[in-house]
């Protein structure tokens, strides 16, 4: 299920993205704060509400009491699904089982309510305007568990972009934000299309491809959580580095029973569960 406007706003107007919330409600409040403060009158959520976060069920009532348009994560989904993690490739026997906890914790604790609002998210959200076609989705077009990280491959983000049919992917997943242009004139290397072959490439439009990064579990190197905003008059993009109390997510973490050696990345600034970034998606 996908959701598809014709939306000339986002044409003249700022738009903020956010992403990966996972639970951390004093990040998603202090990253809301600097949207409004910015005078930024739409936002755009990339899911992954829950997980790791120690408030899925708060998270998911501020964004309902703020009627932020939202997509569905992985994480969201596989909750929905009631499945036993959040459907990523783990990297060894070891995260797989972290991965499990952190999936078994966050289960426990949400409640019906969440869910049922989980549940009735759209996978992708398609906004066109007179200009651009601009499309939303968690991971990729190709899935919600595909990573479209900064060192990879540029011609799998080209090739993406151009089969879901848009001018401006917005991403998240990967946790760090990062922009990059697509032009339609970079060099073709077959080995690495993904089975995909692109003939006459130099038809095709130059694309743009935005990751929102994380607000509740930032992995760029610094405990900041990570927006976007999308200048739409300019076509220009800025990433956004918000400070919230991180020690008091921590404390609450610890006073709800969130698993230890979790808190123990979190609030290092690491990576809660490993997983495979370089898999793509072949579905």
């Amino acid at each position: 299920m996908s959701a598809v406007e014709t939306k000339d706003w986002v044409q003249n107007r700022s738009l903020a993205v956010i992403s990966c919330v996972h639970g951390n409600l004093f990040a998603l409040e202090a990253v809301f704060a600097d949207i409004v403060r910015r005078d930024i009158q739409h936002i755009v959520c990339l899911g992954d509400f829950v997980g790791y976060g120690p408030q899925p069920n708060e998270v998911i009532a501020f964004i309902r009491q703020h009627r932020i348009r939202s997509i569905m994560g992985c994480w969201d989904e596989n909750i929905v699904q009631g499945n036993s993690d959040c459907g990523c490739e783990f990297t060894s026997p070891e995260e797989m089982e972290l991965g499990r906890l952190a999936f078994e914790w966050t289960a426990n604790e949400i409640n019906t309510e969440s869910v049922d609002f989980l549940s009735e998210l759209p996978a992708s959200i398609e906004l066109k305007t007179q200009a651009r076609t601009m499309l939303f989705v968690h991971g990729s077009p190709k899935s919600k568990t595909e990573y479209l990280t900064l060192e990879q491959a540029e011609i799998v983000q080209y090739i993406r972009a151009a089969e879901a049919g848009c001018d401006v992917l917005f991403c998240g997943h990967t946790h760090v934000p990062f922009v990059k242009n697509l032009r339609c004139d970079m060099t073709l290397d077959v080995k690495t299309m993904d089975r995909a072959i692109v003939k006459n490439h130099k038809k095709f439009k130059d694309k743009l491809l935005i990751n929102a990064g994380s607000v509740g579990e930032p992995r760029h190197g610094g405990l900041e959580a990570t927006y976007v905003v999308y200048h739409g008059r300019k076509s220009e993009v800025e990433i956004c580095s918000v400070p919230y109390p991180h020690e008091k997510t921590v404390d609450l973490m610890w006073k709800k029973n969130v698993p230890s050696i979790l808190i123990d990345r979190f609030q290092n600034g690491q990576e809660m569960t490993g997983k495979n970034k370089d898999i793509y998606c072949s579905c």
